[in-house]
């Protein structure tokens, strides 16, 4: 085995890039708002996951196809693909493309989750040790840009090591997905969060509200499923190229997809209209089916886990922008020539 194919990652670390980069922080938290948009009537919330599943996979499926395609110019995922469509009459649609995905949106997004990243965490020591404990606004700065660093770092330096962050991160995320799924359905009967708390089967709703309600969450439950868009960039790192992307990415898209029904169908049994159904995510699932006793445990568990996830997320993505804007550096457009220069003196440790 040479250097070059040691330093890939494998089809189970790629599923993990791409099982962490979509299931990040929603999916603990959005079934509350589907929840509220349809009344929490239980067939409604249900198909919204479903048609939003279908439709992800169905896109995913075209997306993988598009990943096979390599540019002469050694381009992948989205900017092989406008590379390879574009001409001279629509070279502008290129440009906008790959500038704005590569430059904008996912060294944005990187940034904004870093963010999140030091919320949950410092959430969690509030919970777990005193949440009177005041932090300062410099000091969430201070820690979201020193993680954002180590994203770039850990990526920069190894995308062998980053697929094991993503395998841990994932086998960790699974832990209180699989908990919500199991115990919120073994004990769908149990309530001990509220006596307003219900089977949101037993919700009644127009038919008319119920499209409106669907036609409503979709979109928002459509950007649970969105980061798949970016494994195509990591096709070069990735063990078998451009022939491994389509299959990690319907492989993720169908796991992530079956555990958000189930997560959805636990949290359809857990119904709390309290203000506004806003009372329906993981944690209250949980604190709702198992004993008041260890609602404590419990809140300071799926915070460290929700931390974790957003961890292993923001590495993802993280991942997933510089890929991007290497893309660009290799594409030597214009402003990025003097990126393309500096890749060519930091060689020995910039691979593409």
């Amino acid at each position: 085995m040479n250097q070059t194919t040691s330093r890939k990652i494998s089809f189970f670390a790629a599923l993990s890039i791409c099982f962490t980069s979509i299931v990040g922080i929603g999916i603990f938290l959005k079934n509350a708002s589907v929840g509220k948009n349809v009344e929490g009537n239980g067939i409604s919330w249900l198909m919204t996951w479903i048609i939003s599943g279908i439709l992800a996979i169905l896109l995913a499926y075209h997306f993988g196809r598009i990943s096979r395609i390599e540019s002469k110019k050694g381009l992948t995922g989205l900017n092989a693909w406008t590379n390879e469509i574009a001409d001279k009459k629509n070279n502008w649609f290129k440009k906008i493309v790959s500038v704005n995905y590569g430059f904008f949106y996912n060294p944005i997004l990187t940034l904004c989750l870093s963010f999140f990243c030091t919320e949950f965490l410092i959430d969690f020591f509030k919970i777990a040790i005193n949440e009177n404990i005041h932090v300062d606004i410099w000091i969430y700065v201070l820690i979201s840009l020193s993680l954002n660093i180590f994203f770039i770092l850990n990526n920069y330096f190894s995308v062998k090591f980053s697929g094991h962050i993503s395998i841990v991160t994932s086998i960790i995320k699974f832990i209180p997905l699989l908990m919500v799924i199991f115990i919120g359905l073994i004990f769908a009967n149990s309530h001990n969060l509220d006596s307003t708390t219900t089977n949101g089967f037993k919700e009644n709703i127009s038919f008319s509200k119920a499209i409106q309600g669907i036609m409503l969450s979709i979109p928002s439950v459509f950007f649970a499923f969105d980061s798949f868009v970016g494994v195509g960039a990591w096709s070069k790192d990735i063990k078998g190229g451009e022939k491994t992307v389509p299959k990690v990415i319907i492989t993720a898209m169908i796991l992530v997809t079956i555990i958000y029904c189930l997560v959805c169908l636990s949290s359809i049994f857990h119904f709390n209209p309290n203000k506004d159904g806003e009372g329906t995510t993981i944690l209250n699932v949980l604190i709702d089916s198992l004993p008041i006793n260890v609602k404590k445990g419990i809140t300071i568990f799926i915070s460290l886990t929700i931390f974790i996830s957003a961890f292993g997320t923001s590495n993802s993505i993280c991942g997933t922008s510089m890929n991007e804007f290497k893309n660009l550096i290799l594409h030597k457009k214009q402003f990025f020539q003097i990126f393309y220069l500096l890749s060519l003196v930091l060689k020995k440790h910039l691979y593409f």
